[in-house]
């Protein structure tokens, strides 16, 4: 019941059955991921003027979607996005950038997020310094 009417104690030294995760991180099939972005290298990505984060979900999921960080390399102004995927998801998780679809420009900021089908050509612009893009894409 709650509140509680006893102590509730740790025993660090108690052995959990999980104490030693399989080497792939594969439980009964399902595989999991852990994505510390401190730790992660950003890498060259399709989109000229973007680089990328990978997540590791790319691998955990066989190949069906991917989820990466992107972030301006500096090198350009404009960067033309255009997608092969079934779909791909973009949130921004910081900063701003300016969305241009079929000759219209949307201003977007922090915590904004917008979704392209395949086949549709895009461009962004106007990437401040801190713009962080999350991208979840499906093959």
């Amino acid at each position: 019941g709650s509140p509680a009417e006893h102590r509730t104690l740790v025993d660090h030294d108690m052995a959990l059955p999980n104490s030693e995760p399989a080497a792939p991180r594969s439980f009964s099939g399902q595989r999991f991921v852990r994505h510390i972005a401190a730790d992660a290298v950003w890498e060259a990505s399709n989109y000229r003027g973007l680089l990328r984060q990978r997540t590791g979900v790319d691998a955990a999921s066989g190949g069906i979607g991917d989820v990466s960080v992107l972030r301006p390399d500096g090198s350009s102004t404009r960067v033309e996005i255009g997608s092969d995927r079934a779909f791909a998801f973009r949130f921004l998780l910081e900063g701003s950038l300016t969305l241009n679809v079929a000759g219209e420009s949307e201003g977007l900021k922090s915590g904004a997020a917008f979704v392209m089908p395949a086949g549709v050509p895009h461009s962004i612009h106007a990437l401040s310094r801190d713009c962080r893009i999350l991208e979840v894409a499906g093959h």
